[in-house]
């Protein structure tokens, strides 16, 4: 298989100014390409180092992504190290600046001179045009390498990969398209869930991974496509193995699938939560939890009921610092029922992993799986 690494440029990365979100972009959509990841790097806009450190991931991979500097500003010279790493020189590319021209004239920007320096690229080297920015990216091919530069705002990477995609899928021998399974446990740890699986999968080549996605666990398989159906024995195998000691499901998604299927279809019912809670901690990790469900910050006595509508109040309890029992409490208006949720977590563990447990344990409950309160 083919190998890639990636290196992206610049100095705001170094010094933390933002965040490094290439490389995980890339990373997945390569390797569902076929495309093993070998390095990830990040170097300022400093000339020796870029050259040092592209010449390292060219010795350590087959395919390198550079993102970055290929702007119109001074510090922008990763084109200028692509050509001296590759000893291709730079030539003028009439598609980019007219491309670029275009970009900024509907916009009603001027053209300034420093765009020129976005329009040249090595020579015999494939342009990628970018529809939403002024620096076009490029692909050329030496004795050794693929080199694919590409400018570093994510959203223009991501507009250009169809074309890097074909690209690639047309330039790279051998290219082997990647499939992935993956499930979530709940309840077990990670050397738990190893410990209760491994024995099932021992005669499995395909890749293996765990991964903590608290308060789950997420076992995976990687796998070439024409792989799937052995894969998946191997998964159904690990989830039966694992159902007899836990909760197991496919994706978050799932759970919340499972409670509207539950309560819309037996009571007609539309599902609103109600947060009581108002903890700023509860209320941020809920709001990213729930998608799909309808959920307002605000009590049952704060609004006018509909009709047709089951309102579901969250109440967590135990956060006030005064004891580390924490409880979270579902009163169900429509039933009168009350839900209660308690978590085994101890004093050693974080708020924020005990409100998440609280809170999955709450939603499996409502979804219909057996939990221990």
């Amino acid at each position: 298989m083919s190998t890639f690494s990636h290196v992206a440029i610049g100095t705001e990365i170094i010094l933390g100014q933002i965040v490094n979100t290439n490389s995980h972009w890339l990373s997945n959509e390569a390797q569902k390409l076929g495309l093993i990841c070998r390095l990830q790097l990040a170097c300022p806009d400093e000339r020796s180092i870029m050259k040092e450190t592209l010449t390292f991931a060219a010795q350590h991979s087959h395919i390198i992504f550079v993102t970055g500097g290929l702007g119109p500003t001074s510090d922008d010279f990763t084109r200028e190290i692509i050509s001296e790493v590759t000893q291709r020189p730079l030539v003028w590319s009439e598609s980019a600046w007219n491309n670029l021209a275009n970009y900024l004239t509907t916009r009603g920007q001027p053209l300034r001179e420093s765009h020129r320096q976005e329009c040249y690229i090595p020579e015999a080297a494939t342009l990628f045009l970018n529809p939403i920015g002024t620096a076009s990216g490029f692909a050329l091919e030496t004795s050794q390498n693929i080199w694919i530069c590409l400018p570093g705002p994510p959203r223009e990477i991501q507009v250009m990969w169809p074309h890097i995609q074909k690209y690639l899928e047309t330039t790279v021998r051998q290219l082997k398209k990647m499939g992935y399974l993956s499930f979530l446990v709940f309840g077990l740890t990670e050397s738990a869930v190893a410990e209760l699986i491994e024995h099932e999968l021992k005669s499995c080549l395909l890749t293996k991974g765990y991964r903590i996605h608290i308060p789950y666990i997420e076992f995976k398989l990687v796998f070439e496509e024409s792989e799937r159906s052995i894969a998946q024995d191997y998964m159904n195998k690990a989830q039966q193995r694992l159902k007899q000691k836990s909760i197991v499901i496919q994706n978050l998604d799932e759970v919340e699938e499972n409670i509207l299927q539950r309560y819309q279809s037996s009571l007609n019912s539309r599902i609103v939560f109600l947060n009581q809670t108002k903890h700023p901690l509860f209320t941020s990790i809920f709001r990213q939890r729930i998608k799909m469900i309808e959920w307002h910050n605000l009590s049952f006595e704060e609004i006018r009921p509909q009709p047709n509508t089951l309102y579901l109040s969250w109440l967590l309890n135990g956060v006030d610092g005064s004891n580390n029992n924490y409880e979270l409490f579902i009163n169900n208006h429509q039933s009168h029922d009350i839900i209660r949720v308690t978590s085994p977590l101890s004093q050693f563990h974080s708020l924020e992993r005990k409100i998440k447990d609280l809170i999955e344990r709450a939603l499996l409950k409502l979804a219909g799986f057996d939990v221990m309160a």
